[in-house]
């Protein structure tokens, strides 16, 4: 067995088996946070890179929380970037949720970084956490690692949409989830108050028809318990309800009004 201490199940096989997995964005960089946002239930925390202050250092310990509970810990990094994502992946995180892919090349970037050959050009160390850390049975290490790691790509505006059928057609094979970043294509469209417009819904539409058409997932944000409903109605399967930070303020503003 492998040092690092992975989910029972991987959040792929999890999403085929229960059709939908649940998580949220995590923004506060603390392990106790994740730690108990899987115990609550979550299938995986996303460690947001992107819009948290988060670093390098605290990773092996957001990892370490969500495995603690049996639940994936997926990363977003703040971009296409070759050596971070190398970096998380070494760390022992169980996948990606990478920003703004607009074009096929992104898509090639991304599973270039995240997989070893011959699927991607990951560097190798035998001896990061994500490998054990002995250096041992390398070879079927690098098959595992690249066989469990889930690749979420993120469409988030019209140049994205518009590539969306030719990044599904050439790499939709190793694409786990197509994640429809609703509030960077709201600012697009002149939505951001208004995240259900009638013309986000026809882009949410669209996007999720062309990657069904290709059997792969779909992902979107879910602030409310209405935008759940819409998501599970279209067939959305993976659902990231808020972000840690929204959910405590809003946990500690039901209770203040209650209290008033």
């Amino acid at each position: 067995m492998m040092a690092n201490q992975s989910p029972t199940q991987t959040l792929r096989d999890r999403m085929k088996e229960s059709g939908i997995v649940i998580g949220t964005w995590n923004l506060l960089d603390d392990p106790d946070a994740v730690e108990i946002m899987c115990n609550a239930g979550m299938d995986y925390i996303i460690h947001d890179m992107e819009h948290g202050t988060h670093s390098l250092h605290n990773i092996k310990n957001i990892v370490r929380a969500a495995h603690t509970q049996d639940a994936a810990a997926l990363v977003r990094p703040p971009g296409i970037d070759f050596g971070l994502i190398q970096r998380v992946l070494d760390a022992g995180c169980d996948g990606l949720m990478v920003p703004n892919i607009q074009s096929v090349a992104d898509a090639a970037a991304v599973i270039d970084a995240a997989l070893y050959p011959p699927e991607g050009n990951r560097g190798l160390s035998p001896y990061t956490r994500g490998m054990g850390y002995d250096g041992k049975n390398v070879g079927a290490r690098m098959q595992a690692r690249n066989s469990a790691c889930f690749i979420g790509l993120l469409i988030e505006g019209h140049s994205g949409i518009a590539s969306l059928s030719d990044i599904l057609d050439q790499y939709g094979d190793q694409i786990d989830v197509i994640y429809i970043g609703l509030y960077d294509l709201a600012k697009q469209i002149n939505s951001t108050d208004d995240l259900m417009s009638e013309q986000m819904q026809a882009h949410i539409k669209d996007i999720i028809q062309q990657a069904d058409k290709m059997g792969v997932g779909v992902g979107m944000l879910a602030n409310t318990p209405d935008m759940v409903g819409f998501a599970k109605q279209h067939g959305v399967q993976f659902i990231a309800f808020k972000n840690d930070t929204a959910i405590l303020h809003g946990a500690v503003e039901s209770i203040v009004k209650a209290c008033q």
